[in-house]
């Protein structure tokens, strides 16, 4: 487990007392706040404000639509202060962040209001808090290393569906009383080619600093991040992924795929989570941001396969014959007549064909396979999930 320190409530207060004393001696507002941009501490208001200040002050959390372009000015790469412009339509003020390392870990940012232009003194001075502040920061916490650690316990307990896990997240404020209960699988990689191997580690770690104002579960495994929430609708659930896909970008994490299942009273919490698993492999096969169970069609057919060529043999011998005999254009055009439930005027206008150079096609691959494979429904469900299968795993060579 990491030992990614979070400040304690008397490290808090301490650090609070430097950004008001810093703020004084500037008479600017400052901020410190974690990678992810969460504020630690924030002092009285000085001088001018902008959107971003009022966000934090009222949400509590920052506002995710100014983060991809804080990252691209390097903030989370630079060791040395950074001069941030003016940004007419996040509605930002020029700003000065000063990264906050720990050795190689950044710790953080102070931020300083930069209107007007800060001088060569008020820069030596803001330095000059850097290492106290840093000092604070990295001292370690207990309290959330045994957080993170009940965190995990009680996420893969109620993913296992053990007796009691569910009420015992709600009764410790983990999850809402009410809500749909969403399992969601994550597929979680470095950005931008690191060589670090702990992205999905980084970024729990990130979530679980600050209390959402909707609590949710999570633990991490090998390559991603099981997600467990209850929610009263849909978009209150992309809400929660919009603070999480902020959290990725300021962590240096990617967020490849996510696979999501509802739990209810017939798929149970280990069968939804075991869905939810398999919809983010099958999303990332096909290029998809995510995919739910409820929306998969015929891909849950294949619940418990491996998506591999293999598969592809083994669930239907009419595609292996098909794929191994015929080229690139019979087996497309067999998948289309099936895609469009063996409608031939439909078939035609997709492919743009005349219907006799879809009918020459069709009987050239009946010839490959085996008697009546296309007139026979169930032989057809497998042979179109196969082929659909070949398809996708052809996209991705």
């Amino acid at each position: 487990m990491s030992d990614s320190p979070t400040p304690t409530a008397a490290q808090l207060g301490q650090i609070q007392t430097l950004v008001d004393s810093l703020a004084s001696r500037l008479q600017r507002s400052v901020q410190v706040d974690t990678p992810a941009f969460y504020a630690f501490c924030s002092s009285p208001q000085y001088g001018e404000v902008d959107n971003a200040r009022v966000f934090n002050v009222l949400h509590r959390e920052p506002n995710p639509e100014p983060i991809p372009w804080l990252v691209d000015n390097g903030v989370q790469d630079s060791r040395e202060p950074v001069r941030l412009p003016a940004h007419e339509e996040l509605d930002l003020l020029p700003r000065l962040c000063v990264p906050l390392w720990d050795g190689e870990r950044l710790c953080g940012h102070i931020w300083v209001i930069d209107s007007p232009e800060l001088s060569d003194a008020d820069l030596k001075v803001i330095t000059s808090f850097r290492e106290p502040i840093i000092n604070h920061m990295v001292a370690r916490d207990e309290t959330f290393v045994r957080r993170v650690a009940e965190m995990r316990e009680i996420t893969r307990d109620v993913a296992l569906g053990l007796d009691g896990s569910l009420a015992q997240a709600v009764d410790n404020n983990f999850l809402p009383r009410r809500g749909t209960i969403r399992v969601h699988q994550l597929t979680i990689t470095e950005a931008n080619n690191a060589h670090q191997e702990d992205a999905p580690e980084r970024l729990m770690m990130e979530l679980l600093r600050f209390r959402r104002r909707r609590p949710f579960l999570v633990t991490d495994n090998h390559d991603g991040l099981t997600i467990i929430e209850r929610s009263e609708s849909l978009d209150a659930s992309q809400l929660l992924f919009d603070e999480f896909q902020a959290a990725a970008i300021a962590v240096g994490a990617r967020i490849v795929s996510r696979g999501t299942s509802t739990m209810n009273e017939l798929s149970g919490a280990r069968n939804t989570a075991r869905r939810a698993s398999f919809m983010a492999t099958v999303a990332a096969l096909q290029g998809l941001e995510s995919l739910t169970w409820e929306k998969a069609g015929a891909w849950r057919l294949l619940l418990g396969w491996e998506l591999t060529r293999a598969t592809v043999t083994a669930l239907s011998p009419a595609a292996s014959a098909l794929l191994s005999e015929g080229s690139e254009t019979l087996w497309r055009t067999v998948m289309e007549y099936l895609d469009n439930a063996r409608n031939v005027t439909a078939t035609a206008e997709r492919l743009f064909i005349h219907r006799a150079t879809l009918h020459y096609r069709l009987e050239k691959a009946r010839e490959m396979m085996p008697a009546n494979t296309l007139d026979d429904g169930w032989e057809c469900t497998c042979l179109h999930a196969a082929l659909r299968l070949h398809a996708a795993l052809e996209s991705t060579s």
